[in-house]
């Protein structure tokens, strides 16, 4: 059989096993590579997204200090039974 065949068919076996969280088959397929002689380059980590600044709970420009406030007029109050209901 052809040595790049079997290499193919643990590639593709070994990405099944991470998808699944596997890693004890995962290593046992990355052993059986490097015994076959390929050289497996590792996957670089995937970087996490900063996240907006967030203060107690609540987004910062939702605030009652936002100066995009100060020119806005001021909600009409909304009667008790016009709300809705859960």
């Amino acid at each position: 059989m052809d040595p790049k065949a079997i290499m193919r068919g643990l590639l593709e076996e070994r990405r099944g096993y991470e998808l699944r969280g596997l890693g004890d088959r995962v290593a046992q397929v990355d052993a059986e590579l490097a015994r076959l002689g390929a050289v497996l380059e590792p996957e670089p980590e995937p970087v996490a997204e900063p996240e907006a600044p967030v203060a107690d709970g609540e987004a910062p420009w939702f605030g009652a200090d936002d100066p995009a406030d100060a020119d806005a007029e001021p909600e009409a109050p909304v009667a008790e039974s016009a709300k809705r209901k859960r």
